[in-house]
């Protein structure tokens, strides 16, 4: 209903129509008198108004230029001495001026008009005020006749009086009456028209312009109307506020109106309110009727207007008869609209009107569902507050609410209750409103305490902190808690009682969710710490700066110089912010860094980037040629430049191109690096590397290009001319790079940077520069292009990725003079545009494109050209469809129908094609008609459709794929001729995708036929295309075709929701209204398909519903559909005999509660989605039980979030009891009762129990929870326990997990001594099953397990873990011996002991522990002299792991043992137990090759027994994996290389030939083992042996067999590093190569001959690796060889690949 203003014309949008013709007439006469009186000055004024009150220009600028003339005049002649005459034409003249100003809609020249007038003497203000009030009262009178448009207009008239205008609030209150009257017809008139319409968007413009009546209705209020208004109890008067409270009461209790629109009309009830009552009594007014206490309650000392309480009756407006957030806004009202003295003043005994508020919020906040109405009530409660701070100074000592406001009081505490429900809120709005509110509970606090008290010693200040120190660091609002925190306690304090609070920070920012918070804490820490170091300097003359360097500093250094995702965004986030507001820190840093004894160069390169981004290193500029801006050497510079790790050598880049002054000049230095660096890394495969690499390139082109025009101007001078030549050779030798790196064999990323960079350089550097073509550097991107390189760019046209051909097309149509190099393109984009390659197809849209937009062929003509093929293909197609899909398969025009209408010519003249859109909707359904079949089939996967016999051979004689030329062969009349081979999966991919390009290009042209001028699409073509989409949707059953048809519609639903045609808008209702008709049939005959999760069916739903305008912050269609879908999932409107509505509707909820887009709509169905989903697992029909999983899942995920952990179960994917059950309050009971009907019979398995445990192993408790004895988790322990009874394993598992995350931490020591107590404490206790056994070990596992390794539990806690729940498991230990004939339990009883009583160091000074411990230790003891147990027992394998697990403990603490237990464990028959045993093998050998004394400690290197026991394993093992680590522990032994080694058989010792020839054997044998480490284990050892090899053979005489395996092992190398083999083992042969480098490849002994030469193919092989790691891996045995001459390893690997075919091919 605003006047629209066309914004891009500048058009002055005038109502000149309700000019008053009296105004004219009297300009026109003083002109007349003027002209008659011959004056020498004509009367310009009158002129330059009357060209204003009948303006002949429709641009803004002109009109303001004729404003500005009659300001100045109009100043001029007030300063003039006045007569009469004068006099009379001034007032004309102002008169004339307020007609301009009520006429005008634009801001600007009313703006004009108000400075003017404001400007005027003083004398004349008394004129300006009648005036324009005259003006104003006589629009007002036209008002009431005219349409809302210009009621909307009046109100903006009178806004604009209130807009820093003094004079118009004067004149405003000097008609104050009238005004009033006006607003009240306005917003009377508004309301009844948006009652009365039903369409979406005039109803929401309707209620954006109650809005605006409402907002200038307070203004008024509060600025014209003086407390004690004369008039204010007239009748007149009266029955305008009364209509007014009317009138605000359909908007409160209406829902069509917004909720903006709602909260406005709670602050207008309450400003009439003030308006029209006195003293006390509006006070009384709004406690007595519009909150929820009763009459009793209240102590009147006035009585009540009787006239506005009948008022209030009349309209509804009391507390019980608003919803809910109407109640919430009166509420808000009241606290933003009331004084504070009557706020603060005593309603009753003990209580003001504050606390009745603070009571009514606080209740309603528990009521609120939706997002709109949670965030509204956090922001009251945060006003609520906010006035209590402003107001705590007027409250009387001792009184009830400055007690109640105190930390621990009762206000206090009821908001930090509701601080910690929300305080993780999903909505990043919740949660900022949270911490205001947090921050402002802390200072009303301390309002309450005094400024003298301690706040150290505060005991509510500091419980807050303890506890927010105890809570998970995944939390986000944990940070800006902890900022707040600082705030008042300091650095110093916090660091004191937590010391690792610095590594704390920095360890969070391992996740991007927490960085940001994370960046800003640390940075007030520091920030604190040091402004208290300084003031303590200052206090003592000392200086403490280097204590907070110390503490801060180094951490985030080393930090920024890891390999971690953290350091990333640590650099993101925190490093600015640092700096930014602590300089000094960067002397600290880069001295820290190049202090150290290897320069730390990603952390230095990362440092200085972000300093010179902000300007710090403007100060240390150096002219020097060593080094860089005087900080860092250019060596070290071009060493990060071509760095290995593409992270720092993009750092560099940065560092170069960045800077914080843009016009910075760049030396030769400078552009040499960068060539270097575009040499090396041109090829980036990291699509983001390539994203920042063209990020610094256009910030560098930005940089030639304005510092040029700076050196431009200095042109006179030497060293500005020559960096301008240094500009332009620069970009000539970038252009002519990026134009040769197109070739056609160049890979995918080099391409994509050269077009890209060649993309910014045609950006910036264009023709037509924004400045004079004779300033800046002469270099212009068009000049550059030669035939040649179009040539080359238009082949970039058929690359096979999107991207390239995208930036390629968009070059091409800038470049200049290509018409006649375009033309011929145009057949061929036909001829691919009628191909049966979906490749082939975009290649032709974009050669087509090309030509059309180059101007070489018309538009017109290439869409006529494009039908007329498409027409012949449908044809075939209606003859036979497998002709069509062999040759002529339709989707190829089709897409470049559409491609052609999507080009910005075409959509910004789509007029001109209105005769096509006939034709391409006909030829769209045609098409669609003959594709529906087989795409609507009930297995389209596999239909072939036959028309008639012919067909029929033919397509049987495609299915079973007989030779054509064997067919031609065989002459018979009846023979098919030889035709194309045709397969189903050829007919549908020609089907499907056809299918979706009908749908597309159907949705494209919905998306422009908004055009009201000219409408492409007519109201019946309109409802053609949505009766198509409808059929599709309901039919098609492949998802390709109604899957993307599904956006098409949406495109449709979207303009028919907000078009005006009433008919069309309605069609989206009626079409849910047919759909869930459709669904709730049950007929046989039914178009809906039951299977594939319903099909297009969700789909048709979600373009409906997601295209539906938002109105009063919800969709209202949205919520009726969601509720009778729930109904439909329930089965309450079902009979007994079908099931499939059921299915459809659960289906559906499905894809509603997955949809993204949906997400705070559906967030108030997510309770009843549960409800509806859990029950469902029982069902005894298959097809609801799979979709009420499918459900459930996707609730999960709408509730809990996206995985932000790969642990399913960590914190940051789970949610705390309290907040989850106060944002879905309804649950907690029926998730209780579901749990207590699920473990009445435990013994059967019950899928709902599994779907209860696992939406609460989502839950956990924190410290916060509190005890509400409504919704404790406690209350779902005791069930929780009793599903650990459960005969189903998994079962047991979840409640096990369930229990660890609700057991609170003063709970743990309890909880863990019960199940202990529960466990029997002999063999002969029958009171408990096997599995009441397992799932109590299991629950006290993972409960242990949970808290255990929790640096945040209490010592106290522990220390009775210890001390008292502990050794009551000796009370059991029965448990692991083997009079306890079930090994599941065995196990896990073991298990428990590995885990809690021989690892932990706790248990090291505990007397019953040490006891229980020996007591383990003899157990454990005596089993390793008793055979193993039988295989075929269950769970055997388990026992004897866990077992061997606890016997290498054992054993491995003891000083003086032997190894008899290692060599019976690698005997044993369970390959687990082997395994284990090698592992923990392997660990030590290594350890000991590195230099550790536990190996030695234990004498394994030396023992000769376990070596010959590894070589007899070496030919004896079967198991892969065991085999891997017995080649791996040979590897670290110290015997290896002791050759030969000894062995039992006959066949004698193994020599060091026999060794590698048996490995050679094992590597061919065992190169493809799935998913095993045995092939890189081989390559390993046998690296280790060549030298050996080597040297044998340069000493033995006859070489002949040593070079024979010495080639045999360089082509197992060549083997192992081809392309398709796994990245580990190429990289560990890239390992391997460079340790034997020194012998193979250089070959001192001159042994080997040309042989060596052979190794060159692998290891070329690797530099070319798609891998990077691999390619680095390789690099040393490259620049380590003689003769390459370099000086460091860091080198990237294509620079090593140049140098070396540079140094050996070339």
């Amino acid at each position: 209903m605003k006047p629209k203003k066309n914004r891009a014309t500048g058009g002055l949008d005038m109502r000149t129509s309700y000019c008053d013709e009296t105004v004219k007439i009297q300009l026109a006469d003083i002109q007349k008198k003027h002209s008659k009186a011959d004056e020498a000055e004509p009367p310009v004024m009158a002129s330059l108004l009357l060209s204003c009150l009948d303006p002949e220009t429709s641009l803004l600028a002109e009109y303001m230029k004729v404003l500005t003339q009659i300001s100045n005049l109009m100043k001029t002649c007030g300063e003039k001495s006045v007569d009469s005459d004068n006099q009379g034409d001034i007032i004309i003249y102002i008169r004339a001026l307020a007609e301009i100003h009520a006429m005008s809609t634009r801001i600007a020249i009313r703006r004009m008009i108000s400075s003017t007038m404001q400007s005027l003497p003083e004398r004349l203000h008394c004129t300006v005020i009648e005036e324009f009030g005259a003006c104003l009262v006589r629009y007002m009178k036209k008002a009431t006749s005219c349409d809302l448009k210009f009621h909307l207009h009046i109100i903006d008239l009178i806004a604009s009086y209130l807009e820093n205008w003094l004079l118009g609030e004067k004149t405003l209150t000097a008609v104050n009456k009238q005004v009033l009257v006006h607003i009240s017809t306005s917003l009377t008139a508004f309301i009844k028209a948006c009652c009365e319409t039903d369409n979406p968007s005039e109803m929401t413009e309707l209620a954006q312009s109650c809005h605006v009546v409402m907002q200038t209705l307070i203004t008024v209020i509060q600025k014209c109307f003086v407390k004690e208004f004369p008039m204010c109890s007239s009748s007149e008067f009266t029955n305008t506020i009364s209509s007014l409270i009317k009138a605000v009461s359909h908007v409160l209790k209406l829902n069509s109106f917004t909720t903006n629109c709602q909260t406005v009309a709670g602050m207008t009830l309450i400003a009439l309110l003030k308006l029209s009552c006195h003293g006390k009594e509006k006070v009384m007014l709004i406690t007595k009727y519009l909150l929820p206490q009763s009459a009793g309650e209240l102590t009147n000392s006035e009585e009540d207007s009787g006239v506005i309480q009948g008022v209030l009756l009349e309209a509804g407006l009391t507390w019980s008869k608003l919803g809910k957030y109407s109640q919430l806004c009166v509420c808000h009202g009241a606290l933003a609209m009331l004084e504070t003295d009557s706020l603060i003043s005593q309603v009753c005994t003990g209580s003001s009107l504050l606390d009745f508020l603070f009571s009514a919020i606080m209740e309603l906040q528990t009521r609120m569902v939706d997002s709109y109405s949670i965030l509204a009530t956090s922001r009251t409660i945060t006003l609520w507050t906010q006035i209590v701070k402003q107001t705590f100074h007027k409250l009387p000592a001792g009184s009830h609410m400055k007690n109640s406001l105190s930390g621990h009081g009762c206000y206090s505490q009821q908001i930090l209750d509701y601080v910690w429900e929300n305080w993780e809120h999903a909505i990043e709005g919740m949660r900022y409103q949270i911490k205001m509110l947090f921050e402002n509970i802390i200072q009303i606090h301390l309002l309450v305490v005094g400024k003298d008290c301690d706040i150290t010693k505060d005991s509510f200040i500091m419980d807050l902190f303890h506890q927010l120190m105890t809570h998970s660091w995944h939390v986000r609002s944990k940070y800006t808690f902890l900022v707040t925190m600082v705030t008042y306690l300091g650095s110093e304090i916090i660091v004191k009682v937590h010391p690792n609070m610095p590594n704390d920070v920095l360890d969070a920012m391992e996740e991007q969710t927490t960085a940001p918070y994370a960046s800003e804490l640390y940075e007030k820490l520091l920030m604190s710490h040091k402004a208290q170091s300084n003031t303590i300097s200052v206090r003592t003359e000392g200086n403490n700066e280097p204590n907070w360097q110390q503490m801060w500093l180094p951490p985030l250094v080393k930090t920024l110089n890891s390999k971690q995702k953290r350091s990333a965004l640590l650099v993101q986030y925190l490093l600015p912010r640092l700096l930014k507001n602590n300089p000094d820190c960067l002397d600290y840093i880069i001295s820290y860094l190049q202090s150290s004894q290897q320069t730390e160069l990603s952390a230095l390169v990362t440092c200085l980037r972000v300093a010179r981004r902000q300007g710090l290193l403007a100060k240390k500029e150096s002219h020097g040629t060593d080094t860089w801006h005087g900080v860092i050497p250019v060596s070290l510079l071009t060493q990060a430049v071509c760095h290995q790790d593409n992270q720092i050598s993009q750092q560099a880049l940065s560092l170069l191109c960045d800077s914080a002054k843009t016009t910075e000049v760049l030396t030769s230095v400078d552009f040499d690096l960068i060539k270097l660096f575009i040499r090396s890394n041109m090829k980036n495969q990291s699509a983001a590397g390539r994203h920042c690499m063209l990020s610094d390139f256009k910030k560098l082109l930005l940089r030639i290009q304005e510092g040029s025009v700076v050196l431009w101007r200095q042109k006179d001078q030497e060293a500005a001319k020559t960096h301008l030549i240094e500009y332009k050779e620069f970009l000539e030798w970038l252009c002519d790079y990026c134009f040769s790196s197109l070739n056609p064999d160049a890979c995918y990323p080099r391409r994509t940077a050269a077009l890209g960079t060649l993309t910014l350089l045609g950006s910036i550097f264009t023709d037509n520069p924004p400045h004079n073509k004779s300033c800046g550097v002469d270099f212009y991107f068009a000049n550059q292009w030669s035939p040649e390189c179009i040539q080359t760019v238009m082949e970039c046209l058929t690359d096979s990725y999107v991207g390239n051909r995208e930036m390629a097309y968009q070059l091409l149509i800038a470049a200049p003079n290509i018409t006649q190099k375009v033309l011929p393109c145009y057949s061929i984009g036909l001829e691919l545009a009628k191909g049966s390659k979906p490749q082939d197809s975009v290649i032709a849209a974009n050669l087509l494109g090309l030509v059309s937009e180059s101007g070489a062929v018309s538009m017109e003509q290439v869409i006529t050209d494009l039908l007329v093929g498409l027409r012949s293909q449908i044809n075939t197609a209606k003859c036979s469809l497998l002709q069509a899909a062999a040759n002529e398969p339709m989707y190829g025009l089709l897409y470049c129908v559409r491609t052609i209408l999507n080009n910005k010519q075409c959509q910004t003249t789509a007029s001109t094609i209105k005769d096509s859109v006939e034709s391409i909707l006909q030829l769209c359904f045609d098409a669609a008609d003959i594709v529906s079949p087989v795409v609507c089939n009930t297995s389209p996967e596999g239909y072939l459709p036959v028309s008639d016999e012919k067909d029929a051979r033919v397509s049987l004689e495609c299915l079973v794929f007989k030779d054509p030329q064997e067919e031609s062969d065989t002459k018979h009349p009846d023979d098919v001729p030889s035709v194309t081979m045709v397969t189903p999966q050829m007919v549908l991919v020609c089907c499907w995708v056809t299918m979706k390009e009908v749908s597309l290009l159907l949705g494209q042209l919905s998306q422009m036929c908004v055009d009201t001028k000219c409408p492409l699409l007519t109201v019946q073509q309109l409802k053609n295309v949505g009766k198509f989409f409808m059929e599709l949707l309901m039919q098609a059953r492949h998802r390709g075709a109604f899957e993307l048809s599904y956006t098409g519609f949406e495109q449709l639903c979207s303009k028919l929701w907000r078009i005006s045609d009433k008919t069309l808008n309605k069609l989206p209702k009626e079409w849910l209204e047919t759909l869930l008709h459709e669904i709730r049939s049950s007929s046989p005959d039914s178009q809906l398909c039951a299977t594939r999760r319903s099909a297009g069916i969700p789909f048709a739903f979600q373009a409906i519903l997601n295209a539906e305008p938002v109105i009063s912050s919800k969709r209202h269609c949205f919520g009726e559909v969601m509720d009778q879908l729930l109904k439909l999932a329930r089965g309450e409107v079902l009979t007994e005999c079908t099931f499939t509505p059921q299915v459809h509707a659960l289906n559906i909820l499905c894809a509603m509660y997955r949809d993204s887009k949906l997400g705070e709509d559906v967030y108030p169905f997510i309770a009843e989605g549960i409800q509806v989903a859990v029950p469902g697992f029982d069902s005894q029909i298959w097809s609801v039980r799979n979709s009420c999983m499918m459900l459930l899942n996707a609730l999960v995920t709408r509730t809990f979030g996206v995985k932000r952990s790969k642990d399913e179960h960590s914190k940051k994917n789970q949610m705390s009891g309290r907040e989850f059950f106060s944002r879905f309050p309804n649950l907690y009971g029926f998730l209780l009762q579901q749990i207590k009907t699920v473990t009445e019979k435990v013994d059967n398995l019950q899928p709902s129990q599994f779907a209860v445990l696992l939406i609460l192993s989502r839950l956990y408790t924190s410290t916060f929870d509190g005890v509400d004895s409504n919704q404790s988790s406690a209350d779902f322990i005791p069930y929780i326990k009793l599903c650990g009874k459960s005969s189903v394993w998994k079962t047991r598992i979840m409640a096990a997990r369930v229990l660890s995350s609700l057991t609170p931490t003063n709970r743990l020591v309890t909880m863990a001594t019960e199940l202990i107590d529960s466990l029997p404490r002999s063999p002969n206790d029958r009171s408990s099953t096997q599995n009441t056994v397992h799932g109590t070990l299991l629950q006290l596992n993972y409960l242990l397990h949970r808290y255990w390794h929790d640096n945040r539990l209490p010592d106290s806690v522990q220390e009775k873990l210890v001390n008292e729940s502990l050794p009551r498991l000796q009370n059991c230990k029965w448990l692991a011996t083997r009079n306890n004939r079930c090994n599941i339990t065995r196990a896990a009883y073991l298990e428990l002991i590995d885990s809690y009583l021989l690892t932990e160091h706790q248990v090291q000074s505990q007397t019953e522990l040490i006891k229980f411990r020996s007591a383990i230790t003899e157990i454990v003891k005596e089993e390793s002299t008793h055979n193993a147990l039988p295989a075929d027992l269950p769970g055997s394998a388990m026992v004897e792991e866990v077992l061997a697990k606890l016997t290498w403990k054992i054993y491995t603490a003891e000083t003086e043992s032997d190894n008899v237990w290692l060599l019976n464990s690698l005997n044993s028959q369970f390959y687990e137990v082997r395994l284990l045993s090698l592992s923990n093998l392997v660990e030590l050998l290594k350890a000991s090759c590195e230099g550790s004394d536990c190996g030695a400690k234990y004498n394994m290197c030396k023992d000769t027994n376990l070596f010959h026991l590894l070589v007899t394993m070496m030919e004896t093992e079967k198991h892969p994996d065991c085999l891997a680590q017995v080649f791996e522990a040979l590897l670290y032994h110290s015997s290896t290389l002791l050759l030969p080694w000894a062995r039992d058989s006959e066949s004698g010792d193994w020599t060091c030939l026999g060794v590698m020839s048996f490995l050679l054997r094992q590597l061919e044998d065992n190169m493809n083992v799935a998913r095993s480490n045995l092939p890189s284990s081989l390559v390993k050892l046998m690296g280790k042996i060549i030298p050996v090899l080597y040297e044998e053979c340069s000493k033995c005489a006859s070489k002949d067999q040593h070079l024979s395996v010495l080639k045999s092992w360089i082509n197992s190398m060549e083997m192992t590093t081809s392309t398709d083999q796994t990245t580990g083992l190429k990289l560990t042969c890239a390992q391997t190569i460079v340790k034997v480098s020194k012998c193979v490849l250089e070959d001192p002994a001159d042994v080997m001959g040309e042989m060596s030469l052979l190794l060159w193919k692998p290891i070329i092989t690797l530099l070319q690796e798609e891998e990077e790691e691999i390619r680095q891996a390789i690099v040393p045995a490259i620049t380590t060889s003689q003769g390459f001459g370099f000086s460091c390893c860091d080198v990237k690997s294509s620079i090593a690949l140049l140098h070396l075919f540079d140094t050996v091919v070339m």
